[in-house]
């Protein structure tokens, strides 16, 4: 009940800013997504029933947009898992591990630098995820390629096959 108050107080302030006449979008979002964030760990701190909550940010192309005229704003939204202790005797943070599927675009309008881009940044993705993590990797043209064969835990030698499958199996320029 407490983090459903905290929501919908959070949710009231959010509405009335957004009726004014002129709303700065990137503005309100935001404002939205920090008051919503606090809100729910400030719940989650003060009723240790409840796991904590995972951290969402959000951040818009625009910082605003005509609404009498439609068109595409792409968006980033980040999340962020909560930190748990490690063990009892352990006063060190760790984040707690994470399932991340990845579909990535490996048709013709992915060639070249967007392409390389992408296999750096998949690997990066490996790099950062611990032995806990598990990581699934889907590549598509014209047809789906399930690369990592479902969800692998991130052991060193899952890392390299994921890696071999990242650089010699995701072709670019193929629609």
């Amino acid at each position: 009940m407490l983090v459903y108050t905290l929501l919908s107080s959070s949710l009231t302030a959010f509405t009335n800013e957004y009726i004014q006449e002129n709303v700065d979008n990137g503005r309100a979002v935001s404002t939205l997504s920090t008051s919503v964030a606090t809100n729910r760990q400030t719940a989650a701190l003060s009723n240790s029933s409840h796991p904590p909550a995972i951290i969402v940010s959000t951040k818009l192309e625009f910082k605003g947009q005509l609404s009498q005229r439609e068109s595409n704003i792409y968006g980033l939204v980040t999340l962020q898992a909560p930190f748990t202790r490690q063990s009892s005797s352990s006063s060190s943070l760790s984040r707690v591990p994470i399932d991340l599927i990845c579909v990535v675009d490996q048709s013709a309008s992915m060639s070249g630098a967007k392409m390389i881009l992408l296999k750096e940044t998949l690997i990066y993705i490996t790099e950062q995820l611990t032995d806990f993590d598990r990581l699934a990797i889907i590549s598509f043209d014209n047809h789906a390629y399930d690369r990592s064969h479902g969800l692998k835990r991130m052991t060193q030698e899952n890392k390299h096959k994921l890696n071999v499958a990242i650089n010699d199996g995701i072709k670019d320029g193929f629609s």
